[in-house]
Formats: C-alpha cells, sequence, structure tokens
C-alpha cells in the first residue's frame, strides 16, 4: 500500500513526538508544588466540563488557562469544523465510540472557559 499522510509512519511519529510545553510546563510546575492526590483532586475536578473551576485553582494552571482561552491566530475554524464533520460521521466503534460526545464536552468547555472566542 502506497504511503499516505495517513499511513506514513514518520509523519505519524513527529506528530507523536509534538507536546504542549505550555500545558506541560503548568502541570510540572503544579505536581512540584502540590502533593500528587491533591493534584489528582483538581484534575478529577476538572474532569467534568460541567463543574466551575476549583476556587483553591493553583497559579500555575489559572496562568496556563487564561493564556489559552482564546484560539490561537490564525486558525480556520470552517477547516476545524469540517473536520468535526468527518469525524462524526466516520467515527470509530467499539471502545472509541464515546469519542464524539468527549469531543462535544471539550468543545462545550472551550466555549465556557472563552465566551466570544469563536470557539
Amino acid at each position: 500500500m502506497p504511503a499516505t499522510k495517513w499511513s506514513d509512519d514518520g509523519f505519524l511519529d513527529g506528530l507523536r513526538e509534538q507536546g504542549d510545553s505550555l500545558a506541560d510546563n503548568a502541570v510540572q510546575r503544579l505536581i512540584r508544588e502540590r502533593d500528587v492526590s491533591e493534584v489528582n483532586r483538581l484534575f478529577q475536578i476538572m474532569r467534568s466540563d460541567n463543574q466551575p473551576l476549583p476556587a483553591d485553582l493553583p497559579p500555575s494552571i489559572l496562568d496556563f488557562l487564561e493564556r489559552t482561552k482564546a484560539l490561537p491566530a490564525g486558525v480556520d475554524l470552517e477547516r476545524v469544523e469540517r473536520g468535526e464533520a468527518v469525524f462524526m460521521r466516520h467515527a470509530f466503534t467499539g471502545p472509541w465510540s464515546s469519542w464524539p460526545r468527549a469531543f462535544r464536552r471539550a468543545m462545550a468547555t472551550l466555549h465556557r472557559l472563552a465566551p466570544g472566542s469563536g470557539v
């Protein structure tokens, strides 16, 4: 089978190596400053998008949320919507069938955290 951008291991490996330095730094700082059980408690509370942010959220996480509440410049929302439509039409089945719901919850969270961002 000829290599395509969907099956090219080099392309996918490159994507797997990409990280989110802003999020990584915030979580590393959180782990350094708080007990692991406290970190787990905060993430458990924040796991559901219908919960308000904890009042005792650490500065590193507040800073991360503030810095990431708007979409980056140049995001093509029409392309994002087309990608979402393709995903929803061809969503995986089985254990992955909850991914569309998770994506919708993530988008709802973005709307809640960044009203007016165009998300």
